[in-house]
């Protein structure tokens, strides 16, 4: 398989990032345009875009998700399960029942309340999915901002 060729999710053989491009790339039309009216997620100057496929486009990348929820993350693969482990820059972002997420060497602790620590800043989420810089059924994220 070339780069310039993906077709499925390969596990070696060619960049990450270029996995399912094909299936999750329109076009004739900027990446960070799609569904824009939908689901805007604002994030340094970047649109994140998700539909109904759940494909998120960031910066030009394409971050696809499927049923088995795997997440592709410049060349890395995030991948998620039933016990919800997320492989990121070589560290584990292990969450459970009582939802404790290790990042940097920082714990985002999440709870029922869905109350997520970064950097300083508190994301909080609830039942309805509000997160700071506000979430709800339309999906609006304003990070940083």
């Amino acid at each position: 398989m070339t780069r310039g060729q993906p077709t499925a999710i390969q596990p070696t053989g060619q960049r990450k990032d270029m996995v399912n491009q094909q299936q999750h790339q329109p076009t004739g039309q900027r990446k960070d345009m799609v569904n824009q009216q939908q689901y805007n997620l604002l994030v340094k100057g970047g649109t994140w875009s998700t539909n109904s496929n759940t494909n998120l486009l960031v910066k030009g990348r394409t971050w696809s998700t499927n049923s088995n929820t795997h997440l592709l993350v410049n060349g890395r693969t995030w991948s998620t399960n039933s016990n919800t482990n997320l492989l990121v820059n070589g560290r584990t972002w292990s969450t459970n029942s009582n939802t404790n997420l290790l990042v940097n060497g920082r714990t985002w602790s999440t709870n029922s309340n869905a109350n997520l620590l970064v950097n300083g800043r508190t994301w909080s989420t609830n039942s309805n999915t509000n997160l700071l810089g506000s979430t709800n059924s339309n999906t609006n994220l304003l990070s940083k901002g």
